[in-house]
């Protein structure tokens, strides 16, 4: 579902306000993955090889992610569908307590071992694959990329709904941790589902700059 026009013109200023990141995510991974399986450096003129699945995507619905060191959490759906560039995809949804959402898109044929993460502009509250910024980017629009996002770290109206503030662990969840849950999560995620981490990791729209500055620091 799309934002509407006005609360998209302001995450756009906001984006444009930050000089447009698509910088490098520094995150470490949980401990509990499924073994990696070693990926060539063959390189093609498209850039890194594709990887496929190792297991189905209905398969990562059984996953169990309750011990994932730092990021506990719960799926909720893995289902087969199509990414807004009409390339297959495996879509997995759910909750880290208390209230991080998040759902990742998992290309079924494409993947070229690359990971992006989309930012979340205002309060944010709500889900939703935003990455006008990287508009026209072609590795993005042939599915090279698993892309995950998440609500910011509550359930909210997008926009401007600050109630969470009220709750300390909400304040702590918006103001880091849920960037950090999602990227924890999806990169578990990937590795249970091709048997291999990813290569390349970039975020794009949000609060940027402040993000992946923190990350280095607390995951270097």
């Amino acid at each position: 579902m799309r934002t509407p026009a006005p609360l998209r013109a302001i995450r756009t200023a906001g984006i444009q306000a930050l000089s447009v990141v698509l910088a490098v995510l520094v995150v470490a991974g949980g401990s509990q993955a499924a073994p990696r399986t070693p990926v060539t450096a063959a390189l093609t003129a498209d850039g890194p090889a594709v990887v496929l699945p190792k297991i189905d995507c209905a398969a990562l619905a059984g996953q169990d992610l309750s011990g994932t060191p730092d990021a506990p959490a719960v799926i909720a759906s893995a289902t087969e569908t199509t990414s807004p560039s009409g390339r297959p995809a495996c879509e997995v949804k759910g909750i880290a307590a208390p209230q991080i959402q998040f759902d990742v898109l998992l290309p079924t044929e494409t993947w070229r071992q690359r990971y992006l993460q989309t930012g979340c502009g205002a309060f944010c509250g709500s889900v939703d694959f935003f990455a006008d910024a990287a508009d026209g980017c072609v590795p993005l629009d042939r599915g090279d990329f698993a892309v995950a996002t998440g609500n910011q770290g509550h359930v909210g109206a997008y926009g401007f709904d600050a109630a969470f503030g009220a709750d300390p662990q909400l304040r702590v969840d918006f103001g880091h941790r849920a960037d950090h849950v999602v990227a924890v999560v999806a990169k578990q995620l990937i590795a249970r589902y091709r048997g291999a981490d990813q290569r390349f990791g970039l975020q794009v729209g949000g609060e940027g700059p402040r993000w992946e500055g923190r990350e280095a620091r607390a995951v270097p």
